[in-house]
C-alpha cells in the first residue's frame, strides 16, 4: 500500500470514528485560537512600533499607553498559547484513540498477529501500533495546525506588510520602476529559495529516520525479550551473550543516530545562517529610508516585525521539513504494517465453512512455506465421541496439523471442514494473561462467565491446591508458575470451558506419568462427549484414545483403532 493510500485509510478512519464530532469541535476551537493569536501578533507589532516612536519623541504619556497595550497583548497571547496547548493535546489523544482501536482489531482479527510472526514479514508490529500511530497523530496534527497558522499568518501579516511597506522605486534602462508591496515579494522569493535548499539538505533524513525507528524498536524488543525469559537466561548463564546481543542492537541505533545527527547539524547550521541573513536584509532595505527621513524608527520596527512574521509563515515548509521527513518515515512504517496485515495468506489449503459437529479432512497434505513436504494426511472424518492420538517422528507436521485445523497454517493442499462446535486448543505452553488467576482460567472468555466455586474445584481436581486461595490475585502467571503447573492450569481451563472438540499439542509434556494419567482420566469422565485430538509421543496415552493417526514423511498417514481402557 502506497503512502497516499495508507494516509487516506487513516484519515477515513478518523472521519468515520465515533469521536469525529468531538474531534471536529476541538479542531475548530484550536483553529479559532490560532486566528486570535495571529490578530494579537499584529497588535504586538503595532504597539512595539508605537513604543519606539514615543521613546524617540520622549512622549511619556504615549509611551505609557503603548506599553499598557503591549502588556495586555502579551498577556492575551500567553492565554491563547495555554489554551491552544490544552486543546491540541486533547485532540491528539482523541485522534490516537480513534486510530488505535481499529488498527488493534485488524492486527488481532483473522489470526494476523500469528501470521505476521510466522512469516516475519515486518519487524515489531506491536510497536508500530503503540509508537508509530502516536507519532503519526502528533506529526500530522502539528503539521496541519502549523500549515493553518502559516497560511493564515501569510494572509494576515502580508496584508499589513503590503499596505505599510510602501513601494520600492529604482531607475533601470532609463526608466523609473516601482514595485508595490516589495517587502512581501522579497519575503516570498527568499522563502522559496530557502525551501528548495532545505529540502535538498534534509532529503536523506527520510530513510535515516525510518531506519532509526526500526533500530530503536529492535533494541526495545530485545530488552523486553530478555525480561520475559529472565529465568532461562539466568539458567544458561547467558548474561554475557545477551549483553553482546543488545549492545550490537544499540550499536546500530548509535551509528544511525550519528548519521542522522550529522544531517541535522548541517540543517541547523543552514537555518541559523539563513535567519541571520534575513535580519541583515531587512536593515539593508529599510535603513536608508529611515536615514532619509521617509520612515520613523518606530515604523521601521513595526515593518521589521511584520516582515519577520510574514517570512516565518512563508518559511513554514522549510522550517517544518524535518517534521515532514519524520512524518513520511512514520507513514512508510504504517504502510508496511497495513500491507502485511491485509495480505492474502499464501498457501493451498482451503478451509470450508463449518457444518455440523464433525471435523472432515479431504485430500490434505502439509508442507513448509517453501514447499518442502511434511506429511500426507489424506481423508479423515472425526466424529462426536471419538478420541484421536496423533503420533509420528519429530518434524513430520503433527503440531502443524493442529495449526491447519485451526486455520493458522495455509501451506499445503486439500480441504478442511472444521466442526460447527465449541473448540479449544491446548498447546504445550498455554497463554496466561497478566491478570487475575480467574481471568487466566476463563481466557478467552470473561471472568464473569465462570463461577468461583467451579474454578476452585477445577484447580483442586487438576492438583493445584496452592492456587485455590489466589483466584482473584493478579500476577504474571507465566513467570510465576512452572511449565508443569501451567499445563495443569490449561486442563483446568478445559474442564471449565467444556468444549465439544479439544485439541492437545504435547499438553502433558512437562508432567509426570501419574499426573498425566489423572488429568486424562478427568477429561474422559467429566467430558465424555468431547472429541479429543492429542499430539503426543508417549504410548502411555493410548488407553485414553479410540483412534490413532500415524504420520510419516516417507509414507501417507495411517489410521488404526486403539483399544481404549475407558
Amino acid at each position: 500500500m502506497s503512502r497516499r493510500r495508507v494516509v487516506f485509510k487513516l484519515v477515513s478512519t478518523l472521519v468515520h470514528s465515533p469521536y469525529r464530532w468531538r474531534m471536529l469541535a476541538t479542531l475548530l476551537l484550536s483553529l479559532l485560537i490560532l486566528g486570535i493569536e495571529l490578530w494579537i501578533g499584529i497588535q504586538l507589532a503595532s504597539f512595539l512600533g508605537r513604543i519606539v516612536d514615543t521613546l524617540t519623541q520622549r512622549d511619556a504619556a504615549g509611551f505609557r499607553t503603548a506599553l499598557l497595550g503591549l502588556s495586555g497583548s502579551i498577556a492575551s497571547f500567553f492565554v491563547c498559547i495555554s489554551a491552544y496547548v490544552y486543546f491540541s493535546s486533547h485532540l491528539q489523544m482523541q485522534a490516537r484513540t480513534a486510530l488505535t482501536y481499529p488498527w488493534l482489531r485488524d492486527w488481532l482479527d483473522g489470526e494476523a498477529v500469528y501470521r505476521l510472526e510466522r512469516e516475519q514479514q515486518i519487524d515489531n508490529p506491536d510497536q508500530r501500533i503503540a509508537e508509530d500511530l502516536k507519532l503519526f497523530v502528533t506529526h500530522s496534527l502539528g503539521l496541519l495546525m502549523g500549515a493553518a497558522n502559516a497560511f493564515g499568518g501569510v494572509f494576515a501579516y502580508s496584508t499589513q506588510l503590503w499596505s505599510q511597506g510602501g513601494e520600492l522605486g529604482f531607475e533601470f534602462a532609463g526608466r523609473i520602476w516601482t514595485i508595490s508591496g516589495y517587502l512581501f515579494w522579497i519575503a516570498l522569493i527568499y522563502s522559496i529559495v530557502d525551501f528548495v535548499l532545505t529540502r535538498r539538505i534534509a532529503q536523506p533524513q527520510i530513510g535515516l529516520n525510518m531506519q532509526q525507528q526500526h533500530f530503536e524498536a529492535d533494541f526495545r524488543f530485545g530488552m523486553a525479550q530478555v525480561r520475559e525469559h529472565a529465568e532461562q537466561v539466568a539458567l544458561y548463564r547467558g548474561a554475557g551473550t545477551e549483553f553482546r546481543r543488545l549492545t550490537a542492537c544499540f550499536e546500530k541505533v548509535r551509528q544511525n543516530w550519528w548519521r542522522l545527527i550529522a544531517y541535522q547539524l548541517g540543517l541547523n547550521v543552514y537555518r541559523s545562517a539563513i535567519s541571520n541573513v534575513s535580519t541583515f536584509l531587512i536593515f539593508l532595505l529599510l535603513g536608508p529610508r529611515v536615514l532619509a527621513g521617509v520612515l520613523t524608527v518606530g515604523a521601521m520596527t513595526t515593518l521589521q516585525s511584520l516582515y519577520g512574521q510574514t517570512l516565518s509563515k512563508l518559511n513554514w515548509f522549510a522550517v517544518s521539513w524535518t517534521d515532514i521527513v519524520a512524518w513520511l518515515a512514520v507513514v512508510n512504517r504504517l504502510a508496511e504494517f497495513d500491507r502485511a496485515v491485509n495480505a492474502t495468506p499464501r498457501g493451498g489449503i482451503e478451509v470450508d465453512p463449518p457444518r455440523g459437529p464433525v471435523l472432515m479432512l479431504r485430500g490434505l497434505s502439509l508442507t513448509l512455506p517453501n514447499g518442502t513436504a511434511l506429511s500426507t494426511i489424506g481423508d479423515i472424518t472425526i466424529e462426536t465421541g471419538q478420541r484421536w492420538l496423533v503420533r509420528g517422528p519429530s518434524g513430520v507436521g503433527k503440531s502443524t496439523l493442529l495449526r491447519a485445523i485451526a486455520g493458522l497454517w495455509p501451506h499445503g493442499r486439500g480441504r478442511i471442514q472444521p466442526p460447527q462446535a465449541r473448540v479449544l486448543f491446548l498447546p504445550q505452553k498455554s497463554y496466561l494473561p497478566w491478570d487475575t488467576l480467574k481471568v487466566a482460567l476463563a481466557y478467552p472468555h470473561s471472568a464473569e462467565s465462570l463461577d468461583d466455586d467451579a474454578c476452585r474445584l477445577a484447580l483442586e481436581d487438576c492438583r493445584l491446591p496452592r492456587l485455590v486461595s489466589r483466584l482473584h490475585e493478579s500476577d504474571r502467571w507465566s513467570m510465576r508458575l512452572s511449565l508443569g503447573e501451567q499445563q495443569r492450569m490449561a486442563f483446568a481451563r478445559a474442564l471449565l470451558h467444556k468444549p465439544d472438540f479439544l485439541f492437545l499439542d504435547e499438553a502433558t509434556s512437562a508432567l509426570d506419568l501419574d499426573t498425566e494419567r489423572h488429568l486424562y482420566q478427568l477429561l474422559c469422565e467429566r467430558l465424555p462427549q468431547t472429541v479429543l485430538v492429542s499430539v503426543a509421543h508417549r504410548t502411555t496415552l493410548d488407553p485414553f484414545h479410540t483412534h490413532a493417526l500415524e504420520l510419516g514423511s516417507d509414507h501417507p498417514a495411517r489410521t488404526q483403532p486403539v483399544e481404549a481402557a475407558l
